[in-house]
């Protein structure tokens, strides 16, 4: 039975890593070439490129190598396309747009013209109207601009 030595154990440490060279999507460096675990993932990305950027606010990230998403650990990624890891592997680093929903706190404006319960809306493609449906069996068009009615429609066709 033979004895790991400490050179045996840094040898194996070194295989089991890959030396990775994260950029910015120009291609700009974000650090000096590293040494990462093969199973690092995107989770972990994402937590070394906010620490290199000294992000205060977590950002989210998109990896890519060779153009194509890395969505799983490296090592899967290593194996299914038969990368060479002789030199740095690049991987660029792109920021996500981040989204935030907020609940409205307050009523902006008001627009009145239904007789009874407003059942359904839609807004125009460019925002600027909008179409109400109420159970008064009505329709109405509205200019958001100026908070007032075009055009009203009554429905008559009890298969509305």
């Amino acid at each position: 039975m033979e004895v790991e030595t400490e050179t045996m154990v840094e040898k194996r440490e070194i295989i089991n890593n890959v030396m990775c060279l994260l950029t910015d999507p120009d291609g700009t460096p974000l650090g000096s070439p590293m040494y990462l675990p093969q199973n690092v993932g995107p989770q972990h990305l994402n937590q070394i490129v906010n620490k290199l950027q000294n992000n205060e606010e977590k950002l989210p990230y998109a990896f890519y190598i060779s153009d194509e998403e890395l969505i799983e650990p490296l090592e899967t990624y290593l194996q299914k396309n038969k990368v060479s890891v002789d030199k740095a592997l690049p991987i660029v680093c792109q920021p996500q747009a981040i989204f935030r929903i907020r609940p409205v706190n307050r009523c902006s404006a008001t627009i009145s013209g239904h007789a009874e319960a407003v059942l359904s809306v839609a807004f125009s493609p460019d925002g600027r109207q909008l179409a109400s449906g109420s159970g008064d069996t009505s329709v109405r068009f509205w200019d958001l601009t100026t908070q007032t009615p075009l055009i009203p429609v009554k429905i008559t066709s009890p298969e509305f």
